[in-house]
């Protein structure tokens, strides 16, 4: 188990006219920079007992960066005045602030529209790419049909905004973290009223597309989503993994978007695939639960390209990124490894039976 982890001091990067809030803890030999989605408060973040042990993981093999977003918490900036484009600017303020050359980019739902397209831009920068279940999309769209409707939306953005900062069951987002749980559903409530308002919430929502910056990622890349996930599509993640190229596909145990109760499976995973070993002593589920997890070998293997040979039991993704950790900091300029290529699972494929 890992002891706790002292709430870091929270520093400033200049971005322009603005400055970006963001801290920096642990001392690991690679550089993971934790990027949000619209609503954060990276100091409150640490009261989250789930958010606070995935911190916690990654921070005990990584120098870990978490930032706030223009316009959120105690970043400088209007809430959803600034399109992703110019956001990465801020970005690469804070990667410049802390001295990282060439760091590993996480985040998860609507962050990784700004994650992704940073990768995409910065293509020598960044070393890999982990996205948690990615949504590059948030309305229905040519070649996007299945998502909600802009009037399904709509009504989605509605709840959302009008239980804004509430520990309310009528609040979707804090459900989402706290379930039953009155004082989950609490702290998150009360993230929301210190990151922004309910007016500058609704300027955020729903303005993501980043489908067209996919196919330039270049980075090795993980995909991830809870397995058991009955609030977002599955297709969100997977047209994610089917348009980066060679990226890695998983599934992992979990309900919902609550995913931050499976703290120690996301580390896990995120560990195995950036250092090839893990350090948590939960153990795995069982393959037969994990029909699309890097744990379950023969799925797995089936999915790589002829260039993954069966020389082993599984191919292992210290084979695509493993290798990534090693003397990061004296090789963060170098090209990333070669990897295996995943044969993305089809899109068209899965049921759709979640609502957003």
């Amino acid at each position: 188990m890992f002891g706790p982890v002292d709430v870091p001091e929270t520093r400033y990067a200049r971005s322009g006219d603005l400055q970006i809030a963001y801290q920096v803890v642990g001392e690991g030999p690679l550089d993971l920079m934790f990027i949000p989605t619209y609503v954060s408060n990276i100091e409150l973040f640490w009261e989250l007992p789930s958010l606070a042990l995935l911190f916690e993981r990654l921070a005990s093999f990584s120098r870990l960066i978490l930032f706030e977003r223009r316009g959120s918490g105690m970043s400088d900036g209007i809430p959803g005045a600034t399109p992703l484009e110019e956001q990465i600017d801020d970005v690469q303020a804070v990667i410049d602030a802390i001295g990282s050359e060439q760091p590993v980019l996480f985040s998860f739902l609507e962050g990784c529209g700004l994650t992704a397209m940073f990768a995409a831009s910065h293509p020598n920068l960044v070393r890999a790419l982990i996205l948690l279940s990615p949504q590059p999309r948030l309305v229905a769209g040519p070649g996007y049909e299945w998502a909600p409707s802009v009037e399904e939306r709509a009504r989605i953005v509605e709840a959302i905004v009008g239980s804004w900062g509430t520990n309310s069951p009528a609040n979707p987002l804090a459900v989402l973290a706290g379930g039953e749980d009155e004082r989950l559903r609490g702290l998150l409530a009360r993230a929301q009223r210190l990151a922004m308002s309910a007016a500058a919430a609704l300027e955020w929502i729903g303005q993501t597309d980043v489908r067209e910056v996919l196919p330039s990622v270049q980075c090795p890349t993980l995909v991830m989503r809870p397995e058991n996930d009955t609030y977002l599509d599955p297709r969100h993640s997977l047209y994610v993994a089917e348009h980066v190229p060679n990226a890695l596909y998983v599934e992992l145990p979990g309900e919902g978007t609550r995913f931050f109760g499976e703290a120690a499976a996301i580390a896990d995973e995120v560990e195995h695939f950036l250092t090839g070993s893990r350090s948590s002593t939960v153990p795995a589920a069982p393959s037969a639960a994990r029909p699309r997890s890097a744990t379950a070998s023969t799925t797995w293997a089936s999915r790589f390209a002829p260039a993954c040979t069966p020389a082993s039991a599984s191919c292992s993704t210290t084979t695509s990124a493993g290798s990534l950790c090693t003397s990061a900091r004296a090789s963060r300029a170098s090209p990333a490894p070669e990897r295996c290529s995943p044969r993305a699972p089809s899109a068209t494929s899965s049921s759709a039976q979640a609502r957003h």
